[in-house]
């Protein structure tokens, strides 16, 4: 296969990232990449099966931002540390609450703190950078500065009293691509998704539910969550009933639906998680199954028949039937309610809803790199839903004029389409059925003139075209995840994009696309690359 490589001009497979951008395999210029944007933090399953958060912003820096322990801060005259929250009582002017030495100067950092008990004067951020914004009333605040100094000083202003509460200080790291193992630890994926609002405003922490017949415990040390860390509820039930839950209702105007939840329980134990709209006037049941004795992803998508103004989501443990559960134990975490009709990589929330911004990722290489009268055009992708809008990738001259595309439809469940434009018409089309477009699939499309061709997994679909005409040469310059003018992103899992400057002949398309080959085996043997 590497005698093959020497035909492809470009060639992605999930490897590495900077700053909005998804390195190529070849061309090594960086230059010829593909330019990455999403305006928020999003998560991902990582290399050691951890969900964590990607850009657009750093770990969590502060120590003891929560104040839990009277501690990790150095305190001005009349300031003090209590029931857990900082407070200024009568405090004169200049006054505050440090931590030191932890900040690097020249990052841009990003502080959110929420005041309350303000009954006397004013509060601002003095380092890491001078805010310009001082603060009169309750409520929570976020701030963006360069910092000039590697310390943390809520400074007042005039005497004051009031509180300051949940500190947290991050970088601001910027855009960052999804390499994603949600799939595979061995194989990962690039992920693209649109835009989607957790609509549960405390994912981690979820014992403000109301309860019946059980205990809530946060933050438990009894086990690691699937981030790694100790930010599980604990659920126990205490009493022998059929009916022992935590139920929470949420403000979420949704007809179209999806909720998962991140579930771990004694092998055997039994559960159902399911939604309601508006006081159960309508009732989805959701998920009846068995705890595996590990954590498990449970998730339904669904409908009302109406739109809702509230949704509760709830958690029962045992079944209906069961009347033994006394003293089982049941862990939960990561709980999310989308107003989508499938549901998207988990998005946290601490205190509200969060949304995670839509992604693109565009233009990779240029006129250069490809051979616009013949070549390849291979994706091994998978949809994140069935019908969910058109979802191209094409090989483009920057409009739709000119273009090799695979895509996913909205208006045929299952089926890929294939097409060389030329001059704005169709030159060759393939429709294709698929077992299911939610799994990966292996889709090449070879083209020169009279003769193109379509391969999946291996095999040739429908018959060669010999009456085709192609793009003019040097048309033909961008590699892109829409249809060639910006619409119609393509939302889904990729593990590998490849474009061939030869067309290739049938052994080498039904090689390529064949179910005993592992793109990252043959491209380890072809290159040196470290996945991120």
């Amino acid at each position: 296969m590497a005698n093959l490589y020497n035909k492809a001009g470009l060639i992605n497979i999930p490897v590495g990232y900077s700053d909005g951008f998804l390195y190529n395999i070849k061309p090594t210029d960086n230059t010829l990449g593909f330019k990455f944007d999403r305006a928020s933090a999003a998560t991902r399953v990582n290399k050691e099966g951890l969900i964590e958060q990607v850009g657009y912003f750093g770990p969590e820096l502060v120590t003891n931002g929560n104040f839990a322990t009277d501690s990790d801060w150095s305190k001005g005259t009349n300031c003090t540390i209590e029931n857990g929250k900082a407070k200024y009582t009568n405090s004169p002017s200049g006054q505050g609450f440090t931590q030191s030495n932890f900040l690097t100067i020249g990052k841009t950092y990003k502080i959110t703190f929420t005041v309350s008990d303000f009954s006397l004067g004013s509060v601002k951020i003095r380092y890491p950078f001078n805010s310009s914004n001082t603060i009169t009333s309750n409520g929570t605040y976020t701030e963006y500065g360069v910092a000039t100094s590697d310390d943390l000083f809520f400074q007042n202003v005039g005497t004051t009293t009031l509180s300051i509460d949940n500190v947290s200080v991050v970088e601001v790291l910027g855009d960052k691509p999804r390499i994603d193992y949600t799939d595979s630890l061995t194989s990962p994926s690039f992920l693209l998704e649109p835009q989607s609002t957790n609509l549960v405003t405390y994912s981690e922490d979820l014992t403000g539910g109301s309860l019946r017949s059980a205990i809530a415990t946060a933050n438990t040390i009894e086990t690691y969550d699937p981030s790694g860390k100790n930010n599980a509820t604990k659920f126990e039930v205490t009493q022998s009933e059929d009916d022992s839950y935590v139920r929470t209702v949420y403000t979420a105007a949704v007809t179209d639906f999806s909720c998962f939840i991140y579930l771990k329980g004694k092998k055997g134990q039994k559960f159902q998680f399911f939604a309601a709209r508006d006081n159960y006037a309508e009732l989805n049941p959701g998920v009846i199954g068995v705890c595996t004795g590990e954590w498990q992803k449970v998730s339904f998508s669904g409908t009302f028949s109406t739109t809702s103004s509230t949704v509760i989501i709830g958690l029962e443990f045992g079944q209906s039937t069961d009347d033994s559960v006394k003293g089982q134990v049941y862990y939960a975490w990561g709980c999310q309610l989308e107003a989508l009709s499938y549901p998207t990589s988990y998005i946290p929330t601490a205190g509200s809803t969060a949304t995670r911004a839509q992604e693109t990722c565009n233009g990779a290489g240029n006129a250069s790199t490809f051979n616009s009268t013949e070549g390849v055009l291979y994706a091994e992708i998978a949809a994140l839903a069935n019908q969910a809008n058109y979802r191209y990738i094409a090989l483009t001259d920057g409009t739709t004029n000119n273009r090799v595309d695979i895509l996913y439809r909205n208006d045929v469940a299952n089926t890929i389409t294939s097409r060389l434009i030329v001059g704005g018409a169709e030159a060759a089309r393939f429709d294709i059925a698929i077992d299911n477009e939610l799994n990966y699939n292996k889709f090449a499309l070879s083209w020169k003139q009279n003769e193109v061709k379509f391969f999946i997994n291996g095999t040739q679909q429908g018959s060669t075209d010999t009456n085709a005409n192609v793009p003019p040469a040097n048309t033909l310059n961008e590699l892109m995840f829409n249809r060639g003018d910006g619409n119609e992103q393509f939302f889904g899992k990729t593990k590998g994009v490849y474009v061939f400057n030869k067309a290739l002949t049938d052994d080498e398309l039904q090689q390529l696309t064949g179910p005993d080959y592992n793109s990252f085996a043959a491209l380890a043997a072809a290159y040196n690359y470290t996945v991120i």
